[in-house]
């Protein structure tokens, strides 16, 4: 995973005390408003309809938002498991499916497989059982050369028959039922290479990186404060903006343990890495990097009585108070106590506060 190490977040915070401020410049005035409307109510002329909004149940979410990097996950070097020489490698941004070559040394192809244990050790029927045997055999199986197969920790006879077909069909120089340290590599599916570490007429070791390459599939990865990592949790849905402006959703999906911090930089803040999965990969589009906007939960409370911040008024005395509707143009204040300022609304409680009544909002 590629990450500037260090580098302290970007991120706009949705401040209560800067909505309570803007509260109170919306509000400035709200005597002299109220008074001029009870003047024109007493008054031969009907009075204008007041604009309304209804006190209602909703969700506030204050969010904090961090600028992460979309990437291509999972980045491995595949290293070569024989001495020689590449003959062939998969160039850069190429997409190597399962059961194809990432590269040849000395013209002898090594193939993608399925699975999650390393090749470490050369199979034929004189292998002791075991676990990779059962990979081996169910990646054969899964390509086709499976019908006589019994799947399990043997390496047979019927085994080395399967071996076999598929080397022919593969072109090797020497068809004989063996698998070899360097026939083939195992990952958890299809891969993208990101980078050729051996470019092709190089002579590498055995144990040599030849690719490095990534999933096909893109994340998003956030250096987050370490502070602030003890608010998240793997698991957790979270809004992105992806680089285009298209809005998604993703899943935290894992959150690293180890604070790190940028070198020789002492006054640097110290952050862990943090993945995010994309809910809906196609919202990507064709971007396959770039900067997103991640927005993380700061505080929230669920299914309280909120009214638009525009409905407040500042009361000369001190607090706040809504203008409620009587109907027929009529209208009184209430005083109200404020709570969670979020997405242009305020949680308000007191006498008179409930669900359905209608508040005066400026216009």
């Amino acid at each position: 995973m590629s990450r500037d190490q260090g580098r302290r977040p970007r991120r706009r915070v949705v401040a209560t005390a800067v909505a309570v401020a803007a509260v109170a410049a919306v509000a400035s005035g709200a005597a002299a408003m109220t008074a001029g409307r009870s003047a024109a109510q007493g008054g031969t002329a009907a009075a204008p309809a007041l604009p309304t909004a209804p006190i209602e149940r909703r969700d506030l979410v204050v969010t904090e938002t961090f600028t992460g990097e979309l990437a291509y996950a999972g980045l491995r070097t595949f290293t070569t498991g024989r001495a020689g020489t590449v003959t062939t490698a998969a160039p850069v941004g190429t997409v190597v499916t399962v059961g194809t070559a990432l590269y040849s040394i000395d013209l002898e192809p090594t193939l993608l497989l399925l699975g999650a244990i390393p090749a470490f050790r050369a199979l034929d029927v004189d292998v002791s059982d075991g676990p990779d045997v059962r990979q081996l055999e169910q990646a054969l199986a899964d390509l086709g050369y499976g019908a006589d197969l019994t799947v399990d920790d043997h390496f047979s006879s019927v085994t080395a028959a399967a071996v076999t077909r598929w080397e022919t069909d593969l072109g090797r120089a020497y068809p004989d039922g063996v698998v070899e340290l360097g026939d083939l590599v195992f990952s958890a599916g299809d891969v993208r290479v990101s980078e050729v570490v051996a470019a092709v007429g190089a002579r590498v070791p055995q144990g040599g990186g030849v690719l490095a390459a990534t999933s096909t599939g893109t994340l998003v990865t956030l250096d987050l404060e370490v502070d602030r990592a003890d608010d998240v949790e793997t698991g957790t849905v979270v809004d992105l903006t992806l680089p285009g402006g298209a809005a998604s959703t993703g899943t935290i999906t894992s959150i690293g343990t180890q604070p790190e911090v940028a070198p020789n930089d002492p006054t640097a803040t110290a952050t862990v890495p943090v993945e995010i999965t994309l809910d809906d990969p196609a919202a990507a589009g064709g971007f396959d990097s770039g900067s997103v906007d991640v927005a993380l939960e700061r505080s929230r409370e669920d299914r309280v009585l909120a009214v638009p911040v525009t409905a407040l008024l500042a009361l000369t005395e001190g607090g706040y108070a809504l203008e409620v509707s009587d109907g027929a143009g009529a209208t009184h204040l209430i005083g109200v106590k404020i709570g969670t300022i979020a997405d242009g609304y305020v949680a308000v409680t007191g006498t008179g506060v409930a669900a359905g009544v209608f508040v005066v909002v400026p216009s």
